[in-house]
Parts: structure tokens; sequence; C-alpha cells
């Protein structure tokens, strides 16, 4: 679809001459999309995801990644905002028998999550000699994508509330914990050369 439906679109906005008819065209198909996805009980952030997708394989890609960066920052805060107001925070207590479950699968996630992509930075094929193990850490934090099919499972059902609520923990957690596992990362990398030489050096 966004091989034939965004550039046709694009190329139908160029004929307009207009000096705004792309940004505004684009604007409109995300919030019709959203608005859409709203409508049939969706999360709205569904549709504009939708859309990205559209336009993703155009050539004002960047253009209209640059003129939405502002719109992005606020309907995100309150995406995120409204994820977290929709959560039962009473199935975090772990002294209610029925809610520890769900804070089972939370750090059975966490656990996956981290390991699954620090794992899958040594698979990093390269000539270069990189940091697989910061490539990886760097491919941890599960943020708005994880929280977008968290907000999808909940809106039809599809979730029960104690996984909806590891996923949101399970986001939270590699989100905060990815800066100084990256960090840690870097400074292994960066030491191991210094011991390496150090070691080299005749006694």
């Amino acid at each position: 679809m966004n091989r034939f439906v965004g550039p046709w679109l694009v190329g139908r906005w160029e004929k307009l001459k207009a000096p705004a008819s792309r940004g505004s065209g684009a604007f409109t198909i995300f919030i019709l999309m959203s608005l859409i996805a709203g409508l049939i009980g969706l999360e709205s952030i569904l549709g504009a995801f939708a859309a990205g997708i559209v336009f993703s394989n155009t050539k004002y890609r960047e253009v209209f990644i640059e003129r939405t960066g502002v719109i992005v920052l606020l309907f995100s805060t309150i995406f995120f905002v409204s994820i977290g107001a929709k959560t039962d925070l009473g199935l975090l207590n772990p002294s209610n028998p029925t809610n520890r479950e769900g804070l089972i699968i939370a750090l059975f996630l966490i656990v996956v999550a981290i390991f699954g992509k620090v794992a899958a930075g040594f698979f990093a094929f390269s000539s270069e000699n990189i940091n697989r193990i910061a490539v990886g850490t760097g491919m941890v934090p599960r943020g708005e994508v994880g929280l977008v099919f968290a907000g999808l499972g909940a809106a039809t059902g599809a979730l029960p509330p104690e996984i909806d609520v590891a996923i949101v923990l399970m986001v939270i957690a590699t989100t905060f914990l990815s800066p100084p596992l990256l960090r840690l990362a870097f400074q292994l990398s960066a030491s191991t050369p210094a011991e390496s030489e150090s070691s080299e050096q005749p006694s």
C-alpha cells in the first residue's frame, strides 16, 4: 500500500502548485486516519501509525518528519498519558495473590526483552570492529510501539488486564534501564583495549 497510495497522493498534491499542499494534505490524512481508528474502537495513534506507513515510501518522507516534529512531541505525550491513565495500578499490588501472575509475566517479559536484544547484537555483521554489546543494548527499549500494541489489545479486549499491565511494565523497565546499561557497555568497551595493551607490555 505504501508503494502506491503515498506516491499517488503526493503526485496529486504536486499538481496543485501550492507551497503548503503536501504538508497540509499529509496532515489531513493523519487526522482522518486517526479519527477512523478512534471511531472503530482502536487507539487513535494506530491510525496515525498507518498513515505514517503510507507516506514512508515517498520522496518527501524526510520533509514530513521534519515538519511534524512538534506535533509528534505533543500528541505522543498525550498518548503516553492516556495509556498510563488506563492502566490499573491496583494490579501492581503483590500482596494480592491474583496479581502475582501478571507481575511474574512482567518480570519474564523484562528479562526476555533485555537478554534477547543484547544477544541479537552479537549477530550484527560488519567489516568494522563494532561494539556488539552496545548495539544490542541500544535496541532494548520498547517505547511507543509496545504501547501501541498494548493499547490495541486493551481496546479490543484481546489482552486481559494482567497482560496489559505486564506489557506496560516491560516498556517502562526497558526504557529506563537502557541508558545505564548502554553507558556500562561503552565503559566496558573503552576499558578492554586499555587492559589488553597493558597485558601485552613486557614485565
